[in-house]
């Protein structure tokens, strides 16, 4: 369960990073048209979608907050069990919340 928590949370991500790229495609190409030359604009362009991307899945992963479910945060602690309800919720704001 732990490894399909982890692709969709990877998943996810990029689902996101893609959202966003092609939402702002046109904007960032028009800016760099202006900024620079046509041919370093282009390249500029790839740069900055290739930026989005890697800093955006690396964000929205969060691997140090899945860690939890395979190693315990002490040595009297146990692993945090990974049931439905905190699959549903392990990817939220609320649920780093409530298990605080």
């Amino acid at each position: 369960m732990f490894i399909w928590l982890l692709v969709v949370t990877l998943a996810v991500s990029a689902l996101v990073c893609f959202i966003a790229t092609r939402f702002f495609d046109k904007p960032i190409g028009s800016i760099l048209t202006r900024l620079v030359s046509e041919e370093l604009s282009f390249a500029w362009h790839r740069y900055i979608t290739f930026a989005i991307y890697v800093v955006g899945i690396s964000g929205g992963g969060r691997i140090w907050a899945l860690e939890r479910y395979i190693t315990p945060n002490t040595e009297e602690a146990s692993v945090v069990q990974l049931n439905a309800a905190r699959w549903t919720l392990g990817s939220t704001p609320l649920a780093r919340t409530l298990s605080s």
